[in-house]
């Protein structure tokens, strides 16, 4: 005990180092590749393009959407970014905002919880790198940051809430809602259920005592001021987002399963990293069921105070709630997806916290965290092996962007395997203006560009439009004025992809295009047309 006390007092620079430690991978490599991440980079460096306002190609094609929309934050960050480094460097930036922000935002609100349950903030160093961070949500990342932080300052005031820390709270959840909607409502609903009960119980106290009947004026006139904020922020995205929805659900046989396994941990390879997995959900599975055995032992006793019940044990609460939204919201509406797996991530998260709120031995403790650093280190290994690969591929189709003129219109044809490659065609796009046709967020209406489809021109490959050619994945109907396209990006070499609309493009780029540059990963032509003109 004595070993433990003199480490407990050096424990927090240990957690601290090794939050640092665990961005190491990401300066590894050049590029560490995100299934969205090349998307999100174009684009930021849209928004510097049209900031500057003196682009008329960027500005015949895209457009600002002026709509105030969440998934906001991190696209302005890597464009303000991208006016001082390199666009692979700010992404590099943001994901560490991440990195840092999680693990020091959950063990701040574990410290407001339970001090002496502190050691359990290792426990989230496996959500860390998850499936949501490779998939590239950083919007959605950054907002998990904002949710902890948001609820641990409320957590810190919470009994002697006062105007600034009300404004300081209001500030941060505008940020979480500029991040993300969904952890948005959920802190929301969190800081207001607590004000509400808390409500109820000094009313139930002034009846029990026969008080005169006296309601706190502050608390009910902050609860109004969050949901009126709450009711203007979703009334703006359901007005902005009026569009149908089709929504989708997946099976309750899968949902369970993804819990045994801990699927927001896996990334790339269900063989691969099941195992591991499976370690963390039974460890945390373990240590619920003995807190939850140690935590109603007592049950009969709360019974008779059936609010303060609730209020000692919030934590559970929510993670109950979470629960129910994991196994009965769709995975999609038909705009955006992957609800499930973020609020299966969610609450892993809530379980910890939840377990931080319990009578855990220091044996227990301490053995998880030994537990959990072994999962954590073993995947890490296995995702840099993944990453070094990607991370050639992304820099082979960084480099050969410089054999593009600047203002060029980019047709990617994408005829690789590998499902994780299919935004890669935007990192042509990342340091110089580009038309890239391949840009799926300008197609939703959720964040910041879209396509300026008042001005957006016909484009033309050689004399065909595009909007005949299928597999060219281009609906848009244009105006009269006429764009070619002066590059074509085939990534992967995919020989038996032969039907006839492939045949047709590869008659055309024999006829029309020169092969400018040819790697293991794309092929680059050049319309022969921009060669004899220049």
């Amino acid at each position: 005990m004595r070993i433990w006390n003199k480490f407990s007092k050096k424990e927090k620079y240990i957690f601290y180092f090794l939050t640092l430690t665990n961005c190491l991978p990401i300066f590894l490599v050049k590029f560490f590749s995100t299934y969205d991440g090349p998307s999100h980079l174009y684009n930021a460096r849209l928004i510097a393009e049209l900031l500057k306002s003196n682009n008329k190609v960027i500005n015949t094609f895209f457009a600002f959407n002026f709509d105030f929309q969440s998934n906001l934050l991190g696209h302005f960050l890597l464009a303000f970014s991208s006016f001082f480094m390199p666009m692979y460097v700010a992404e590099k930036i943001l994901m560490c905002i991440y990195l840092i922000g999680l693990p020091i935002s959950f063990r701040l609100l574990i410290n407001y919880i339970n001090k002496e349950n502190i050691i359990l903030s290792y426990l989230i160093f496996p959500l860390t790198y998850s499936f949501i961070f490779f998939m590239g949500f950083y919007n959605f990342n950054l907002s998990i940051v904002f949710l902890l932080i948001t609820i641990g300052i409320f957590y810190k005031y919470k009994k002697n809430l006062n105007n600034k820390n009300f404004l300081l709270i209001c500030f941060l959840l505008i940020l979480t809602y500029l991040s993300h909607l969904l952890n948005f409502l959920l802190a929301v609903s969190i800081i207001a259920a607590y004000i509400f009960f808390d409500l109820l119980n000094e009313i139930f106290k002034n009846y029990k005592s026969k008080k005169s009947f006296n309601i706190p004026t502050k608390k009910v006139v902050y609860l109004l001021l969050l949901i009126f904020m709450t009711l203007l922020l979703i009334s703006q995205y359901n007005f902005s987002n009026n569009v149908s929805r089709k929504f989708t659900f997946l099976s309750k046989s899968e949902l369970f399963n993804w819990l045994e396994i801990a699927r927001p941990i896996i990334a790339f390879s269900y063989e691969k990293e099941i195992s591991y997995s499976k370690i963390y959900f039974y460890l945390l599975f373990f240590l619920s069921i003995i807190s939850i055995y140690r935590k109603f032992e007592g049950i009969k006793e709360k019974l008779n105070n059936f609010l303060k019940c609730i209020l000692e044990d919030a934590w559970l609460l929510l993670v109950l709630i979470i629960t129910f939204l994991y196994f009965f919201m769709p995975d999609s509406d038909g705009l955006s997806g992957y609800y499930s797996i973020r609020l299966c991530l969610l609450l892993f998260i809530f379980l910890i916290l939840w377990l931080s709120n319990q009578k855990i031995s220091l044996f227990l403790k301490i053995f998880s965290t030994i537990i959990v650093f072994f999962i954590h280190f073993k995947l890490l290994m296995y995702y840099m092996e993944v990453e070094q690969e990607l991370s050639k591929n992304a820099q082979e189709i960084y480099e050969v962007s410089k054999k593009i003129e600047p203002n060029s219109v980019i047709l990617p044809i994408n005829r690789s395997e590998h499902w994780f490659l299919a935004h890669f065609s935007n990192y042509c796009g990342i340091e110089k203006p580009l038309v890239i046709l391949e840009n799926y967020e300008a197609d939703l209406p959720y964040f910041p560009i879209k396509w300026n489809t008042k001005n957006l021109p016909s484009i033309l490959l050689d004399t065909i439009k595009l909007n005949d050619i299928i597999c060219a994945n281009w609906n848009k109907k244009g105006d009269s004025i006429f764009f070619k396209v002066s590059n074509v990006l085939i990534i992967g070499h995919d020989v038996n992809n032969q039907d006839s609309c492939n045949l047709l493009i590869n008659n055309i780029l024999n006829l029309f295009f020169v092969l400018e540059e040819k790697s293991n990963i794309f092929l680059l032509f050049k319309y022969k047309s921009n060669i004899k003109n220049k």
